[in-house]
């Protein structure tokens, strides 16, 4: 288990940075208020974490937050019956999964399919809060069909359908070797933000004693000037 929302809590952040870079295939799995299980497979590494945008003038334009990667990611819902959408052989758009969590440029949120990135673009689009998806039928990306079961009246137009989500987890599926690779990456980042931290902590630290020497030499130097101008007026005035 790399990520569960009873565990880790409701976070986009959290489930990317947890799953981001875990070195293997991953799992979503999605359980909703209606009893539906259903989710998305990756059979290879996905770059989870991925919060770059790719500037205009590329191949596919506008600015990208896809990840690129091959048609081993599959569509699927477990209850309460099978369904099974896989990636398009030979497909126009090869926007597989759509990550972001803090670019303010484009929507938050995660999404499987589409073209731009966003609810009503995506075939599959999770909001940021990790609580509602929306489920297209048809996309560029993937073969055509719903994935998710009707489970009322109201579902009868299978073009679009909504998930109330109850529980949602990332499974790893490259072994214990790929665990503690994740794990060992995780270490690693938590140290260079501790050691950048330290840094910053210390570059505060001198201005912060600057300031007071500063400070200190301004007040007490004005106050000895104001002393020093206090006796020569008495001065004076013993003169006179």
């Amino acid at each position: 288990m790399l990520y569960s929302s009873s565990a880790h809590g409701r976070s986009l952040q959290r489930l990317m940075s947890n799953s981001g870079v875990y070195p293997g295939p991953t799992v979503l799995i999605i359980k909703d208020t209606a009893g539906r299980v259903w989710g998305a497979a990756t059979g290879n590494t996905l770059d989870w974490s991925k919060n770059t945008i790719v500037p205009s003038g590329t191949e596919h334009g506008g600015y990208e937050l896809f990840n690129k990667i091959a048609v081993t990611t599959t569509l699927f819902q477990l209850e309460p019956e099978v369904r099974v959408i896989r990636g398009r052989t030979r497909s126009s758009a090869d926007n597989y999964v759509y990550v972001n969590a803090k670019n303010k440029l484009r929507e938050k949120g995660l999404g499987f399919g589409g073209r731009s990135g966003g609810e009503g673009d995506c075939r599959v689009w999770i909001n940021e809060d990790l609580t509602k998806a929306s489920v297209m039928s048809y996309d560029a990306t993937y073969d055509a069909g719903q994935i998710l079961s009707a489970v009322s009246d109201d579902d009868d137009d299978d073009s679009l359908r909504e998930s109330d989500i109850s529980d949602i987890a990332v499974l790893g599926g490259g072994g214990a070797g790929a665990l503690k690779m994740r794990d060992e990456q995780m270490e690693r980042d938590r140290q260079a933000k501790d050691d950048s931290r330290k840094v910053d902590l210390k570059r505060f630290m001198k201005v912060t004693e600057f300031d007071k020497e500063q400070l200190l030499s301004n007040t007490f130097g004005a106050t000895a000037d104001a002393r020093a101008a206090i006796r020569e007026q008495r001065g004076e005035n013993d003169g006179h």
